[in-house]
């Protein structure tokens, strides 16, 4: 992300063990990122990713049943394509992130393609 588009000035995540790992703490040091940790039991002060959890799991995790890993695996394959291009969002004015992003989609292809899997 930082090659491609710009770096941040900081990250913030919860006090998880992928944020106490050493690598990243060094790789955020080398590049000056400052590390905003947000406070145990305060999930508000992380909206954007509580809307996403809940959307996952009400619209993904809560509605199917897996059967093995391989199963995971191909469904959120799915899931996280559709959510990330197809699904019309509330915060960016209920377009999806193609449209947001000025990209044509074919929004009847795309559901032809849900029902034939």
């Amino acid at each position: 992300m930082i090659r491609e588009q710009a770096q941040p000035e900081n990250i913030r995540s919860d006090n998880g063990s992928e944020f106490i790992a050493e690598t990243v703490q060094e790789f955020m040091a080398a590049n000056g990122i400052k590390a905003i940790y947000i406070d145990p039991g305060c999930p508000w002060q992380n909206g954007v990713i509580e809307s996403y959890n809940s959307c996952f799991r009400r619209e993904f995790a809560d509605r199917w049943w897996f059967h093995n890993y391989d199963d995971i695996a191909v469904a959120m394959g799915d899931w996280l394509r559709d959510y990330n291009r197809y699904r019309p969002h509330g915060s960016l004015g209920f377009k999806t992130p193609e449209e947001f992003a000025g990209k044509p989609i074919d929004r009847r292809a795309h559901l032809l393609t849900l029902v034939a899997a």
